[in-house]
């Protein structure tokens, strides 16, 4: 009986686990395309004509800004790798 239960409640405990997986990808999901939907109603406010080439912009600054700040900043690492060459 008590195999019964450790089994049901490994069971559920994984089944919740999964759910909750599940849920936060649809979460994150969601928030992007709010984002989107935001900025693309924020460019046709503007007057202009709303695009997916805006999306992509910020998507690539939002990349560039992330990697300055871990310091994997590509230019940076070009640029060590040249002042190592040049001593």
């Amino acid at each position: 009986m008590r195999f019964c239960l450790v089994l049901l409640s490994a069971l559920l405990d994984s089944l919740t686990a999964w759910l909750n997986g599940l849920c936060q990808e649809h979460i994150h999901i969601s928030t992007v395309l709010h984002i989107e939907r935001c900025m693309l109603t924020q460019q046709a406010k503007q007057g202009n004509v709303p695009s997916r080439e805006a999306i992509h912009v910020y998507y690539q600054q939002q990349m560039l800004k992330t990697s300055r700040e871990s310091g994997l900043d590509y230019s940076t690492h070009e640029a060590e790798g040249k002042q190592t060459t040049a001593l």
